[in-house]
């Protein structure tokens, strides 16, 4: 048996496409996971021959799990490949055949999904960003594993000590293998109410972000006619009747109910976000599995009107814009968010984090997010109007780059 492929899954729905990609080869899938009856199940749905193969140990980023089958793994060589990638036409049979007396690891090319769709390992640098698991193949032969730690970093370590214990021997290849998170698992989720030019400030941020959005679920009252630019977006139209809850409660109960992807991502109608933020939401969740928030470190809010910038680090925000869950999550924050809508309290950021009832992770902001207030339209809950003076825009436009003229015509 040549190769072996070792797919780490937690049970994601698109474990079932993954495998009808492998095609034909000299080998044998090994699907690992930690627990639960939901990948056996998968892998039966997609009708292709694989062993599942259980971690007796839990942790992030699956490296439980990669371990428990490369240890089980029967193939004279391991290659790797996510529940959420897809391999190329006939990429296991090309793999098999590039191996061929080989004895060092190989590296191949992968293409990262959109919407840059970059060439990872066409120009052989061997450093983190540009490298990923499922490029590499490598000689079953433990000794010369190295260490695969659980951080964002792991595979490239792991990847750098077994190519090390190879006296520096890496054979790169040419071949496109892999597509990354062709698959996307992430549903942007935003609340809005007759706010047309915040709104095509939020719509040019989530334009830019480099993973694909599963889907962007917008929830609207008002009057206000918006332009949607992206096929992502299902749009929701509500009527507000007197009496009833806030709006910002009563537009996010109707969405939270809609979402179908696996991590959910809370974009109000009137925050700037940097383009790397949903690969960082994804990241983040990837690794801890618990809701974050991104209001750690130095954290900012801006009133377009006033020109002000103030820091809100330690003041026990956090805004509704930074915190994002797994709707998979055992304590059930759908469920959990829908109840705390459901009270009224249009305070919800400071609500959800505080009183959330399971594991939380604070994440670095690393200026990310930049909340805002004072944009036209519907008045924010929690106006600013103190901070250091920006008159001149200079703060603005350190913190938004280009995006600084659109920001501050909100």
């Amino acid at each position: 048996m040549k190769l072996s492929i070792v797919i780490p899954s937690s049970g994601r729905k698109s474990l079932v496409r993954t495998l009808k990609s492998v095609g034909t080869f000299d080998g044998e899938i090994v699907v690992a996971h930690d627990g639960g009856n939901r990948v056996p199940d998968l892998v039966r749905e997609s009708g292709v021959a694989a062993r599942s193969v259980q971690s007796e140990r839990q942790g992030p980023w699956g490296r439980s799990a990669i371990l428990s089958a490369m240890q089980a793994a029967q193939g004279e060589w391991i290659t790797f490949i996510g529940d959420d990638d897809v391999y190329t036409s006939g990429a296991p049979r090309k793999i098999c055949e590039e191996l061929n007396g080989k004895r060092n690891p190989v590296a191949f090319t992968m293409r990262r999904g959109a919407p840059f769709f970059d060439l990872l390992g066409s120009h052989k640098r061997f450093e983190v960003g540009h490298i990923g698991s499922e490029m590499f193949a490598l000689p079953n032969d433990p000794r010369k594993w190295g260490a695969w730690g659980a951080t964002y970093e792991g595979d490239w370590k792991f990847m750098e000590e077994t190519v090390r214990n190879y006296d520096g021997a890496l054979d790169w290849s040419g071949h496109h293998t892999v597509t990354w998170r062709a698959v996307s698992r992430v549903s942007v989720l935003t609340p809005s109410r007759d706010r047309p030019k915040s709104f095509e400030m939020v719509q040019r941020c989530m334009m830019r972000q480099t993973i694909p959005i599963h889907e962007w679920i917008i929830v609207r009252d008002g009057d206000v006619e918006y332009d949607y630019q992206m096929a992502q977006q299902k749009v929701f139209r509500r009527h507000g009747r007197p009496g009833e809850l806030h709006s910002v409660c009563s537009n996010l109960i109707d969405g939270l109910s809609r979402v179908t992807g696996d991590m959910v991502a809370i974009v109000p109608d009137d925050d700037w976000y940097d383009h790397k933020y949903l690969e960082r939401v994804a990241a983040a969740l990837d690794e801890s599995g618990e809701p974050v928030c991104f209001a750690g470190g130095p954290v900012f809010v801006y009133n377009v009107q006033t020109k002000r910038m103030v820091n809100v680090s330690g003041r026990g925000y956090p805004d509704l814009g930074q915190i994002s869950f797994r709707t998979s999550h055992p304590t059930n924050p759908l469920g959990y968010f829908d109840g705390l809508c459901r009270r009224g309290d249009p305070n919800l950021d400071r609500c959800m984090w505080r009183n959330w009832h399971g594991g939380r992770v604070l994440v670095e902001n690393n200026r990310l997010h930049l909340a805002l207030r004072g944009v036209s339209g519907t008045a924010a809950v929690n106006p600013i109007d103190v901070g250091a003076s920006d008159s001149e825009l200079k703060l603005l436009q350190e913190f938004t780059g280009a995006d600084y003229n659109i920001v501050q015509s909100c």
